[in-house]
């Protein structure tokens, strides 16, 4: 599927030099946490005004974008900084796997989004003193059943 970005960003891709920074917005999120950890790649705090704004907090991260062939199922690995240990204590306090949001922005004008949202499911995490690595996943919609609705007398009695 191909991704569709601004004018802007696609010159800043192409230019030789350019000041455009593109950053990633990651956004954890679980029912069982306090609120969201927004985490950014920009090596600054940086405020998106949303609805609502929101500050992520520069975080050292990397993390590997889904290619866009249609021949698998997209799966990101996600690596961060473990230094404060914010990210695996959040991880710890937690029963099910959270949900990952990613976008990407440009630092010089971070209310635009150029990629995403992509959302994720955190599948795996392992933690040392370094760094937390995940995999994350895009919910896969090859168990669902098909047809979604049963076929029975009393609700299709024109099929029998």
């Amino acid at each position: 599927m191909p991704r569709h970005v601004s004018e802007r960003f696609l010159r800043a891709a192409a230019a030789q030099e350019t000041g455009a920074c593109p950053v990633i917005l990651l956004e954890i999120t679980h029912d069982q946490m306090d609120g969201p950890l927004l985490v950014t790649d920009a090596g600054a705090d940086l405020t998106v005004a949303g609805p609502p704004v929101r500050t992520y907090r520069a975080l050292p991260f990397m993390i590997d974008l889904p290619s866009s062939t249609d021949d698998s199922l997209p799966q990101v690995r996600l690596r961060i900084d473990n230094v404060g240990r914010e990210v695996v204590e959040t991880l710890r306090t937690i029963t099910s796997a959270p949900a990952v949001t990613v976008t990407v922005v440009l630092a010089e004008d971070p209310d635009v989004v150029e990629v995403g949202p992509l959302s994720f499911r955190l599948t795996s995490a392992v933690a040392d003193a370094v760094e937390v690595e995940g995999t994350l996943a895009f919910e896969s919609l090859l168990g669902e059943p098909f047809p979604s609705m049963e076929f029975l007398p009393s609700t299709h009695a024109g099929l029998f």
